[in-house]
């Protein structure tokens, strides 16, 4: 079983920016082959960070599309929250 990797911020501190890139772009892809369920945490979170790193190394349409991919995944987290909210109250 391959283990899913987290982002460490140190990464990031020490200016190895690509480095981080590689870090979050195979953590995202490994809960994708292993369909691991995504928490809207953790996949909102590597989508921003993924977003930052690449706005730091000047690819603005890449990290546009990061951020528009966390936001997706929020936005649908918190629809699903606000349908199971729904179906409490009933």
């Amino acid at each position: 079983m391959q283990k899913i990797e987290y982002f460490n911020p140190t990464i990031t501190s020490q200016g190895r920016f690509e480095e981080a890139i590689s870090v979050l772009e195979r953590a995202i892809q490994v809960r994708i082959l292993l369909e691991a369920p995504i928490t809207a945490f953790r996949g909102v979170f590597d989508h921003m960070q993924l977003g930052d790193m690449f706005s730091m190394l000047g690819q603005v349409d890449r990290s546009i599309a990061c951020y528009e991919e966390g936001l997706k995944i929020q936005i649908e987290a918190l629809a699903k929250r606000s349908t199971r909210q729904r179906n409490l109250q009933v």
